[in-house]
């Protein structure tokens, strides 16, 4: 018996987020609620498969660190030494983090950390939500450059979510107007 394949030929409009090049950073600036639904919205009616990362997060406390970071990760056990190794150097982390308490980490190594698990993340397209509020200038300045390597390595496509201008005015983040990404 002869089995031919079908195939649903779909003319569903591509949204533009889907446009977005993987491998880079954008930024989105908000300034009111209503525009952080719309975009809730798109992520919602777009199925978008992303991984958020806002500041009310924190790791799981009864699990050890580097399981922390590779929680919803799907790189294989044996790969895991090498990947971290990666990502501490790129993020300039002593390994010897991972041997210490995630509350006795300063906010800086907190931020590092919490990206750190949202690259090794499944997902392709992550969401940082506004948390470079609590860093100082010089600490932004250090984190920026180290994210644009960092999702360039991992072949990630990340999302600022922002009302800070100074973060979607550097040289590591292509603006994007929220009126793009909902039309």
């Amino acid at each position: 018996m002869n089995v031919t394949p079908s195939f649903k030929k779909t003319t569903e409009k591509k949204s533009s987020f889907d446009a977005l090049a993987l491998r880079e950073v954008y930024g989105i600036i908000y300034s009111a609620p209503e525009q952080e639904l719309a975009l809730a919205d798109v992520f919602q009616t777009n199925q978008l498969t992303i991984t958020r990362l806002s500041s009310s997060e924190t790791f799981l406390p009864y699990l050890p660190l580097e399981e922390n970071l590779f929680i919803a990760s799907t790189i294989k056990e044996r790969d895991r030494k090498v990947v971290l190794a990666e990502a501490f150097q790129v993020f300039q982390l002593e390994p010897a983090l991972l041997g210490r308490s995630f509350t006795s980490f300063t906010t800086f190594e907190k931020i590092k950390m919490r990206i750190i698990q949202l690259l090794l993340s499944k997902t392709s397209t992550l969401v940082i939500d506004d948390i470079f509020s609590s860093l100082t200038i010089g600490q932004r300045q250090e984190i920026l450059p180290q994210l644009k390597i960092a999702v360039q390595k991992r072949n990630k496509r990340l999302l600022f979510l922002t009302k800070d201008p100074q973060i979607i005015d550097s040289p590591y983040v292509h603006p994007l107007s929220l009126h793009a990404l909902l039309n």
